[in-house]
């Protein structure tokens, strides 16, 4: 939803060699709108409530009022990039630091 003309995740940056900035601009602008309008919609306190169905509900009408949403959306290529990281030595003895990465890290790569 930004107005950058590049592609990028964790790992590279890519520019497509279109600039799209200009013309897909006001889209781009109609969407984020309606992101944030729908979003305050879905009825939270009705799940901390215990009534689900009520929070089912307003899932569903979100769900039909983001249409417009998805549509817009499939006109791109998404790429979804997951990242995590230890803070290493953050506050911790050497060996400490030496243990969590060996239990976090290590059933990883094996």
């Amino acid at each position: 939803m930004s107005f950058d003309t590049y592609q990028s995740n964790a790992r590279r940056k890519e520019d497509p060699g279109i600039d799209n900035s200009k013309n897909r601009q006001a889209g781009k602008t109609k969407a984020r709108r309606l992101l944030q309008s729908v979003a305050s919609t879905v009825n939270v306190e009705a799940l901390k409530d215990g009534d689900v169905a009520k929070f089912r509900s307003s899932l569903e009408d979100a769900r039909r009022k983001l249409k417009p949403v998805g549509e817009f959306a499939k006109r791109f290529t998404l790429y979804f990039n997951a990242n995590a990281h230890i803070d290493a030595a953050w506050l911790w003895r050497d060996k400490e630091t030496i243990e969590v990465c060996k239990t976090h890290l290590l059933p990883l790569s094996t």
